[in-house]
């Protein structure tokens, strides 16, 4: 048995405590949920419709795994760098092996115990979390590009989810803040595959596309002034704002009065609105890549492999960074295979 005796630090975070946990139960919850409702909605599909569409679903049913697998081995390793750090600034001894003495699945005498609930309550998760991939501009160049695909895919999925009458929207909405955006961007893609073709001639009403504009030119400045408030009392009210933001595509048509928006007699007439609002979206997340990249090389001294190597400077930043890279290679596959397929 360890001879390390320490006393338990007094709790003070409970409510970061109790919301971690309610992070984790609503992940597995939303994932069980939307897997559910695919696999239904999939049964319920026509054969031919379902011979037609077999091999795009089976390809983003896998991009979906290999979403949940890489977020399962990067997220749990930022835990344990978080507890690890955390035990030693606070003077706790870490199992040295699995099993044998001073070990984690050892005998009782030989274990040594861990203090999660401490370290739960004692601990920052989240700031911490924003701290890490906002701390430099190399590292922010990793966090900027998933913050702007999570926001392109977020107005996708609203635009698109509304056209096409997608069921539980909310869920794709919800696990896209709890987890990293390829995880439910997958998902969404395979939504579509399994669901009724969109109804081209049924009455939709599309909020005026400047409340979204507004939104989004919102949404943009706080993602640029992120990295300039780390460190600062409103560093974490910036943090808040740009995920509060996030929800605004998929539910201003329900916060807005219905005289600020139209009514189309068919879906298909809509079709000039998203593409001037992906417009929008294209192009202030290519003016943000332009600058947030010209300001990491001028930090690393043009040294692009410094920028491209941040992406393993931390657990936190490869969750990050490697989403990004599959969110990118999920929406092109989508656009190559499938979308002007289903347009």
């Amino acid at each position: 048995m360890s001879s390390f005796i320490s006393q338990e630090p007094p709790l003070y975070n409970l409510s970061g405590a109790l919301i971690f946990t309610a992070y984790v139960l609503s992940a597995l919850f939303l994932t069980a949920f939307i897997t559910r409702s695919l696999v239904a909605q999939h049964k319920k599909s026509s054969h031919k419709r379902k011979h037609g569409r077999e091999k795009h679903i089976r390809t983003f049913s896998a991009l979906s795994v290999l979403n949940f697998s890489t977020l399962s081995y990067h997220m749990p390793n930022y835990l344990i760098v978080s507890y690890q750090a955390w035990s030693k600034s606070h003077g706790y001894q870490l199992p040295g092996s699995l099993f044998g003495s001073n070990s984690l699945l050892g005998t009782r005498e030989q274990r040594v115990p861990l203090h999660i609930w401490s370290w739960l309550t004692n601990s920052t998760l989240f700031a911490d979390f924003a701290t890490t991939i906002c701390s430099n501009n190399a590292r922010f160049w990793w966090t900027q590009q998933a913050l702007l695909i999570t926001m392109a895919w977020s107005v996708f999925m609203s635009l698109e989810g509304r056209r096409r009458k997608i069921p539980h929207l909310w869920a794709y909405a919800s696990i896209s803040q709890i987890l990293p955006v390829s995880f439910a961007q997958n998902l969404f893609f395979l939504a579509i595959l399994v669901s009724p073709a969109a109804e081209k001639d049924e009455m939709v009403w599309v909020a005026h596309p400047m409340l979204l504009l507004v939104s989004l030119a919102t949404y943009y400045v706080f993602v640029g002034l992120a990295p300039y408030v780390v460190g600062t009392n409103a560093f974490i009210g910036v943090v808040i704002t740009i995920r509060l933001l996030l929800f605004c595509p998929l539910y201003m048509p329900v916060i807005v009065p219905s005289d600020s928006g139209k009514e189309y007699l068919k879906a298909r007439d809509t079709q000039h609105i998203f593409r001037r609002i992906m417009g929008y979206v294209g192009t202030c997340s290519l003016i943000l890549f332009v600058v947030q990249t010209l300001i990491s090389f001028r930090e690393t001294g043009f040294d692009i492999s410094r920028i491209l190597g941040a992406i393993h400077d931390s657990p936190a930043i490869s969750a990050l960074g490697y989403d990004y890279v599959l969110s990118l290679v999920s929406a092109c596959l989508w656009s190559s295979m499938v979308g002007s397929y289903l347009a």
